[in-house]
């Protein structure tokens, strides 16, 4: 039996060898004891090229000669003589074998020659061969990687400052060049914090902001001050980037640094050279202001008086050249602010159109001189009130709409704004400056924005300038968070645009226009402009149509008469014709005056509103024949709330000068001017006197803080660079005084940078002049802190009588015939409006412009909802004037708060409920309940629960007392027994009537 399996299990073996054999994925070589080929297997014969027929029972000698001369010959004999196993090394002994894949690459072997016991007088040698070219590749480029990572690593540490840390901050190496700038030995670093190098310059909050990004993966980069081992600070440009870990932590910090002190030293050199380049130009600055402003205000006192045509035309000369010379200091300013970085934009209500009128009246003379048409366009999906810089956005516009006027002879300028895009809080405008002009030409294009360079010098010979304008304008642009870019072909005119990112400001702030009860006036009409420029047709037909007009045009009178008594015809008359008043043939006025003729001729009364439109001189179209037909005079370029005011109104003022805040007085009102240069003193101090201020002169600051001790001001003007003692210093001793905690202070200084202007709050002061000092600045601080006595103004201040004050049918129509509510809600209203009247004289007192806007439009809402139709308007009104900056209607709206105030406590007291409930009447005498409040309301005691119950009773009821009885009974919830008292008085006292009656 035994016999049997061991036959059976050689005859298995001797069938699974030959499979083994030839199928494994190596080759094996067999020789016998005379290193004789006995057998090879089919991968040997696959990659030798060579058949086991061919050289079975061959010497291994003869058919690997070159192999077997070596160490693998070697290593047979000590396998077949000895039975010893070796391992041929490839890195010693590579290739040993002519062995070569498909491809004809060598392959890269790996040999193993074993000793094969057969008997003990019989041994044979096996050759085990390993296709290791794959590996032998990978080692082969794990080699060339790290001597690149070392030739990378070596280079690096040659420029960068190298520094690793685990997660902790703990430094795990560090090269050359970081113990070099840090002054430590590697031994010093190694296993320290990276605190250890910290300089204290920077706040906690910078290195929290870091870790708060590489601890969450994210590459840091910015600049660090250190400090070294000997207390020197260096500052380095660092890159830090966090080797993460599989669980989303970071396992060390690689940081990498270039040593940047130089660079930093060399910026804060810069930066002090650029201050002191800038105070340097602020100091020449007050220097040459202040002379140029005795100069201007002394030509302006001149040019008041009487003059000959000659004196005239000179002294407007030297005004004119003086306020160049100002735009030129301005520029100088300007530009040493952008490069010092001391630029900062304002960001306030902005109101559009207002803006862009300055700017086109600032040039209406020269445009006017020149015969050309300024057009502007401001596109109805606008908001025309903005958040921003108004002064800056003027000056763009007034440098590229002065460049237009300048290089313009002939034709017309177009300047449009319109929105780009628009988000919740800020809005994209682009605007645009066209011109008919001389054009520029490519080449000189692209040096129009650089500081200090035009165009070409024969434009500096002919037209003048600085040179900075448009360099001021691009920054300024970009300031904005915009961009600037100029078309133009050289003898066809230029345009440029630029756009600017504004803030929004609250939908009640925008225009009357938008005011949904204003639209629906006018929504239908038909309106006709006449004007033989196609510009000016498109502008104003776009601007009507997006108000729901149906707008016609027509390019000259005789088609507008004709267009006139086609409508009549058709029975589709027009609302208004817009009438431009020089026109080739007919002008406007002879138009105006046959448009009245044929309708009085038809025996018709139609309410046509004639508005004249011109470009030209106003006045002299109000002195001309036939303005007696005209319901108005519109000014080109007309703007928005101008157009629809007209539209609105049937009669508008012709005569009235538009700008009559010249000649506004202050009598009464007391200001401190406080100025070292008697002829600043002058100037100043006459103007005030000419409309009614009483001046008092300090010429420096001591003298001032000595003259508020002794005498009261309700305003003062403080120069800031005095001797003895300046405005700043006087200005925080006068706030330091009773009297001058809230005595307003208006800084008027030649100083004009945003230091100059920061000191300045600082200080204390509220606002600030710049000199030279124009009209219009003083004017408008004036009105801002004049205020004129109450009394005088309400003695002379009643509410028409023919102007309606309560609605109270639209009130309780409002709130859903509630009458109870009613009730209740005027009773309230009534009793704020004594709080209301002493905040409204308390903001104004104040100046406090916003929450005033916030409390008249709380108030205006409420008295619509009321019914209380007079206050309402009132408060729309006062909305207005407060917007634009003109003086508050104060006296009229203070007496229709006391008018409505009245009514609806005489409506309290009188009302009478149409459809009266008498069961709670019947159940309880009304005289003896009064008479029992009286007893405790009389001796301001605890009235009883059972009377608090049925007042409640009562006062909710609709009966004719009611309304009386819940004045009463807010009175006791507010502890107000004389107010209490005072009702029940009143009450008591028409019951006792009624019953005699």
């Amino acid at each position: 039996m035994e016999q049997t399996l061991m036959a059976s299990s050689n005859t298995l073996i001797q069938e699974l060898y030959p499979a083994i054999f030839e199928n494994c994925q190596f080759g094996l070589v067999v020789l016998d004891t005379q290193e004789n080929v006995i057998d090879w297997n089919d991968w040997v014969t696959k990659f030798s090229g060579r058949k086991l027929e061919d050289i079975k029972g061959k010497q291994l000698q003869d058919i690997f000669p070159l192999a077997m001369s070596g160490s693998l010959g070697r290593a047979v004999k000590l396998a077949l003589s000895r039975g010893m196993s070796s391992v041929i090394s490839h890195t010693l002994n590579p290739n040993i074998l002519p062995l070569f894949s498909v491809s004809g690459a060598a392959i890269d072997q790996q040999l193993k020659v074993q000793p094969l016991n057969v008997n003990e007088h019989n041994r044979l040698c096996l050759i085990q061969i390993t296709d290791i070219t794959a590996a032998v590749k990978r080692d082969k480029q794990l080699l060339e990687n790290l001597a690149e990572m070392n030739f990378q690593k070596s280079a690096l540490d040659q420029h960068a400052i190298v520094a690793i840390t685990d997660a902790k901050g703990t430094i795990t190496y560090v090269n050359d060049l970081f113990c070099h700038i840090s002054q430590y030995s590697r031994e010093e670093l190694l296993g320290n914090n990276h605190r250890l190098i910290n300089s204290g310059v920077h706040p906690k909050e910078f290195f929290r902001d870091m870790f708060h990004s590489i601890t969450r993966g994210k590459i840091w980069a910015g600049d660090i001050c250190n400090r070294a081992k000997n207390g020197d600070l260096y500052w380095v440009s660092t890159t830090i980037v966090p080797d993460m870990g599989k669980d989303g932590k970071p396992k060390r910090y690689f940081a990498i640094r270039a040593d940047v002190t130089k660079l930093k030293r060399a910026e804060e050199a810069a930066n002090a050279a650029a201050i002191a380049k800038s105070q340097f130009l602020a100091n020449m600055s007050h220097e040459i202001r202040t002379p140029m402003n005795a100069m201007l205000g002394l030509t302006r006192q001149v040019l008041e008086t009487e003059l000959t045509h000659d004196q005239r035309d000179q002294l407007n000369k030297v005004s004119t050249s003086s306020q160049a010379l100002v735009c030129i200091i301005n520029d100088i300013l300007d530009f040493s602010r952008f490069e010092s970085g001391y630029m900062v934009l304002e960001q306030v209500p902005v109101k559009l159109e207002a803006v862009l009128m300055e700017v086109s009246n600032l040039f209406g003379a020269q445009i006017d001189e020149k015969g050309i048409e300024l057009f502007v366009e401001i596109d109805p999906d606008t908001p025309l009130y903005i958040s921003g810089d108004a002064l800056r956005l003027a000056q763009i516009l007034n440098n590229l709409l002065g460049n237009a006027v300048k290089f313009t002879d002939h034709g017309e300028i177009y300047v449009s704004v319109q929105t780009e895009r628009r988000d919740a809080e800020s809005l994209l405008l682009s605007f645009t400056v066209k011109d008919t002009g001389i054009g520029i030409s490519p080449e000189h294009i692209k040096l129009l924005f650089k500081p200090f360079v035009q165009a070409d010098n024969s434009t500096t010979r002919k037209f003048g300038g600085s040179g900075l304008g448009l360099s001021i304008v691009k920054k300024l642009v970009e300031l904005m968070g915009g961009d600037i870019e100029v078309h133009s072909v050289f003898g066809h005119g230029s345009t440029f645009k630029f756009t600017i990112k504004a803030g929004r400001v609250p939908d009640e702030m925008q225009l009357p226009y938008k005011v949904h009860h204003d639209l629906q006036r006018l929504r239908g009409k038909r309106v006709l402009v006449v004007d033989d420029q196609e510009t000016s047709r498109h502008i104003l037909s776009r601007l009507l149509k997006a108000w729901g007009i149906q707008t016609v045009t027509a390019e000259s009178g005789d088609e507008a008469l004709l267009l006139i008594a086609q409508a009549d015809w058709e029975n589709q008359p027009f609302y208004a014709v817009l009438l431009d008043w020089r026109m080739p043939g007919k002008n406007g006025l002879e138009v105006a005056t046959e448009i009245k003729r044929q309708l009085k001729g038809r025996g018709k009364d139609v309410e046509l509103k004639l508005l004249m439109v011109t470009a030209y001189d106003k006045q002299a179209l109000l002195n001309s024949s036939g303005v007696e037909c005209v319901d108005g005079v519109l000014n080109k370029p007309i703007v928005p709330s101008v157009l629809f005011d007209a539209l609105l109104r049937r009669q508008i003022p012709q005569n009235k000068d538009l700008d009559k805040h010249t000649d506004r007085t202050f009598n009464g009102l007391r200001v401190l001017l406080v100025e070292d240069h008697d002829l600043n003193q002058e100037v100043a101090a006459n103007f005030m006197k000419k409309r009614g201020v009483a001046v008092t002169v300090a010429s420096h600051g001591g003298e001032a803080v000595e003259i508020i001790k002794h005498k009261t001001f309700d305003l003062v003007f403080m120069d800031l660079h005095m001797p003895v003692m300046g405005g700043i210093e006087a200005t925080q001793l006068i706030r330091e005084l009773p009297q001058g905690r809230n005595l307003p202070i208006v800084a008027m200084t030649a100083a004009v940078l945003e230091e100059d202007r920061k000191k300045c709050a600082d200080a204390g002061m509220d606002d600030f002049i710049s000199k030279p000092v124009e009209p219009k600045d003083l004017l408008r601080v004036m009105s801002r802190y004049f205020l004129v006595s109450d009394q005088a103004e309400l003695a002379n201040s009643t509410v028409p009588r023919n102007e309606s004050i309560l609605d109270l049918a639209r009130g309780l129509h409002r709130l859903d015939g509630d009458k109870v509510l009613q009730q209740r809600l005027l009773l309230h209203f009534s009793e704020r409006c004594q709080f209301i009247a002493k905040r409204f004289e308390t903001l104004i007192s104040d100046a406090d412009t916003e929450a005033l806007i916030e409390l008249i439009h709380g108030l205006k809402g409420v008295s619509a909802n009321l019914g209380a139709v007079g206050l309402a308007e009132a408060c729309r009104r006062v909305l207005e004037e407060v917007k634009v900056g003109g003086k508050l209607s104060r006296a009229h709206f203070e007496a229709t708060l006391l008018e409505t105030r009245t009514q609806i406590q005489q409506y309290l007291m009188d009302y009478t409920p149409p459809n009266m409930d008498n069961q709670v009447a019947e159940s309880v005498s009304i005289t003896e309940f009064l008479g029992e409040l009286e007893r405790f309301i009389s001796k301001q005691e605890v009235i009883p629960d059972d009377l608090q119950a049925l007042l409640a009773q009562l006062a909710d009821s609709e009966l004719p007392y009611s309304p009386g009885l819940r004045q009463l009974q807010h009175y006791l919830s507010h502890f107000d027994h004389q107010g209490a008292g005072e009702v029940l008085t009143v009450l008591m006292s028409n019951f006792t009537n009624k019953h005699d009656e």
